[in-house]
């Protein structure tokens, strides 16, 4: 199985941290998220891991270079958004299963194994910031305008049967140039995969902002001291 972790986004919600540190490097639990999301693929049966790098691709090699981890970190051939990071780490030839896990959350619990694609959803009232999924109609909206008929949002991890088939939906949206807001996004080439997709409700941490990030971390607290008395 193959398992992607597209870590080339420029941290721009992270503000002046985001410019000195890939968000995938920074500290959960001790460790680097980097290192949590590798052994969580591996636990899920990726025997192929690739890390998708571009903004301090020096930065993460480091990480999985300290740690030992069991993954190779490759730049993309060129930006333009997600699909483009994925379809960095396919071929067209292969026909294994693939795991897609964004590098900016932690999943917290191990799917079943299914046969069939899904994705990992969870229900939100503010429909204009996420993607949403009718899992009835088999059909993704990337950040609608309009409230679809359905509260669920795409919350970051995608499997797919077939990565080939995946390749394959890939080059159809960048060769027809599908784009969101100016980028190639994975919902719009799950769209055009000629394949049913159902939800799994997982739960994840995310920590794609920094506010995200410091509710999520789990910051320690700080020494407490006893209280003195001083008498004469």
């Amino acid at each position: 199985m193959i398992g992607i972790l597209p870590c080339a986004g420029m941290g721009s919600r992270f503000y002046e941290l985001g410019r000195a540190y890939p968000k995938c490097i920074l500290p959960y639990q001790e460790k680097p998220l980097l290192v949590h999301n590798v052994k969580w693929l591996i636990e899920q049966g990726c025997d192929e891991i690739y890390i998708i790098a571009e903004h301090h691709k020096e930065k993460i090699s480091e990480i999985v270079k300290n740690y030992k981890l069991n993954a190779k970190v490759l730049r993309p051939k060129n930006k333009g958004g997600l699909s483009i990071s994925v379809k960095t780490a396919l071929k067209k030839r292969s026909n294994k299963p693939v795991i897609i896990l964004l590098g900016d959350m932690v999943v917290q619990e191990d799917p079943r194994k299914e046969d069939f694609n899904w994705v990992s959803i969870s229900e939100v009232k503010d429909w204009t910031r996420w993607c949403m999924f009718d899992e009835a109609n088999n059909i993704f909206y990337e950040k609608p305008e309009k409230k679809p008929d359905t509260n669920k949002a795409l919350t970051g991890v995608y499997f797919i049967k077939n990565s080939e088939e995946l390749y394959d939906a890939i080059e159809e949206q960048v060769s027809k140039k599908i784009k969101v807001q100016g980028e190639y996004t994975i919902s719009s080439a799950l769209s055009l995969m000629d394949s049913q997709f159902k939800s799994k409700s997982l739960k994840v941490l995310d920590f794609g902002s920094v506010e995200q990030y410091f509710r999520n971390k789990g910051i320690k607290k700080g020494r407490v001291f006893n209280e003195i008395e001083f008498k004469n």
